[in-house]
């Protein structure tokens, strides 16, 4: 129960983290802090949208909410990531506050007036802008998500032995059996195959930094006694042999008789543990 209790420790990520997020907002979103803290007030701003007066009287409460959240996702409670929900609308309405002033603040400059009005005046210049400051990040996503497809991924694009295996799993283990493998291949497991990993998903893992410790020690010591006493203490049924498994192990496993080959192909190999 203590260690399910850990499980729910669900910390907010670090503060550079979640304003980086926020990408470019966070410039639009320093500009209305800058102006609030010089003194400035929004009343020029709020009446281009009357509409919004009926839920903002005045910038103190935009303010209030993004201060006091921002405290709220750091406060000593374990559910702190829970608490960001909706920190992005305070985020998006402080960021469009101050668009409209460093927009103002960049137009009153000589400089500006010479040789930037007309560029800034074209819609379709500003569509291209607004493209590449807003969904840049969406571009680097693609980007990313096309460079894992091209080097074919391990943990994306899983290989059709390594399926097979799983599925073998499935179809000819008991519905109790629990399968030993690496981190990476035990989150994999029990998607295809139906069956309990002894180590998987770090927040689905009880005592997640014991076993992981573990099941590292098993692969790469070539001690009997302890890999037979850890295998009966944790019940496990099969030891599953991948390419991330092949990497770790410093041991043959056909050489122990407490390990029988159950099943094989090139990319995979299954044993089944006797006791």
């Amino acid at each position: 129960m203590l260690q399910r209790s850990f499980q729910r420790i669900i910390n907010s990520p670090l503060p550079l983290l979640i304003l980086g997020g926020a990408s470019l907002f966070v410039y639009f979103l320093l500009g209305f802090l800058t102006r609030n803290l010089l003194g400035g007030e929004l009343d020029t701003l709020l009446s281009r949208f009357p509409e919004s007066s009926f839920f903002i009287s005045n910038d103190s409460f935009l303010l209030f909410w993004f201060l006091i959240q921002f405290l709220l996702i750091y406060s000593p409670v374990a559910f702190q990531r829970r608490l960001l929900e909706g920190f992005q609308i305070v985020l998006a309405l402080l960021a469009t506050f101050g668009v409209f002033y460093l927009k103002d603040l960049v137009c009153q400059k000589p400089i500006f007036q010479k040789y930037f009005k007309e560029v800034f005046s074209n819609k379709i210049f500003l569509a291209y802008l607004s493209f590449i400051l807003f969904f840049f990040s969406n571009f680097s996503i693609i980007v990313n998500d096309l460079t894992l497809y091209l080097e074919n991924y391990d943990g994306m694009y899983l290989k059709k032995e390594a399926q097979e295996a799983m599925f073998w799993i499935r179809e000819n283990t008991e519905e109790e059996s629990i399968i030993l493998s690496s981190l990476e291949t035990g989150n994999l497991i029990p998607a295809f195959s139906i069956r309990q990993v002894y180590l998987g998903h770090g927040h689905q893992t009880a005592q997640f930094g014991r076993k992981a410790s573990e099941t590292e020690r098993f692969f790469q010591k070539n001690n009997d006694d302890g890999k037979i006493a850890f295998l009966k203490e944790n019940k496990i049924d099969y030891l599953f042999l991948g390419p991330k498994e092949k990497e770790l192990i410093q041991f043959n496993p056909e050489e122990k008789n407490y390990l029988k080959k159950v099943f094989s192909n090139n990319q995979a190999t299954i044993y089944k543990v006797n006791y």
